[in-house]
């Protein structure tokens, strides 16, 4: 089990660095990013602060409003978690 959370730490970590460096990147504030993508503000707070683990369909919201590629965000992803 502790191999479990400890890959689950990694993922919400390498997701939480992620998401505010192309959020930063595009220059547009959470509040902005949460009327864009249709996420709560408060879920993203949470995502940015690796304290949840996306749900697919919320990566496909973040990414669409973001303008970049899935594949392109979850490379960057694996690329911070040394896969």
């Amino acid at each position: 089990m502790g191999d479990h959370d400890d890959h689950q730490g990694d993922v919400r970590l390498a997701f939480a660095a992620t998401l505010r460096e192309y959020r930063e990147r595009a220059n547009i504030s959470q509040d902005a990013l949460a009327v864009n993508s249709g996420v709560h503000r408060s879920h993203l707070v949470r995502l940015e602060h690796a304290t949840v683990v996306p749900g697919l369909n919320t990566v496909f919201q973040i990414c669409g409003a973001l303008r970049v590629a899935v594949a392109v965000f979850i490379a960057d992803v694996e690329k911070r978690m040394g896969i």
